[in-house]
């Protein structure tokens, strides 16, 4: 379900989690996700490599699983500073893949590791071009 038609309905209440730096530590993740389930989430947000996780791939397994494991809707973030068009392609191809349809697009934070891509300047160049390939709720 688009998180959209859920703030049309209703006052809506969610979390936030992030992926562990540690891909060793999802475990951690699932494990409170499982006690969330139980307060009765209308979704989950997960970050995008929050802390410096090990794979920017995690964000994406934690949605899809809180989507699909856990049956909450989920919100993947996606920032596009440090990606090119090619490659946020590609992650909205596994989005797609993984039923995921909201995605929280931001420019993102500069990472001082790697030179920014030019491809999405603003927010609103990431948000342009989601919407020409896809059918995705862009919050």
């Amino acid at each position: 379900m688009k998180i959209c038609e859920l703030f049309q309905m209703k006052k809506v209440f969610s979390f936030e989690v992030f992926p562990p730096r540690r891909i060793d530590s999802v475990s951690i993740i699932y494990d409170t996700i499982e006690k969330l389930k139980g307060l009765n989430p209308d979704f989950i947000s997960v970050t995008y490599s929050a802390g410096g996780s090990e794979s920017n791939t995690d964000t994406f397994k934690i949605a899809s699983a809180i989507k699909n494991n856990y049956g909450i809707e989920s919100v993947a973030h996606l920032p596009s500073i440090n990606h090119t068009k090619g490659e946020v392609l590609k992650m909205l191809e596994d989005l797609r893949t993984a039923g995921i349809e909201n995605i929280l697009a931001l420019r993102g934070d500069v990472n001082p590791s790697f030179s920014p891509k030019n491809d999405f300047k603003f927010a609103s160049d990431l948000i342009s071009f989601i919407k020409e390939h896809g059918d995705f709720n862009i919050i």
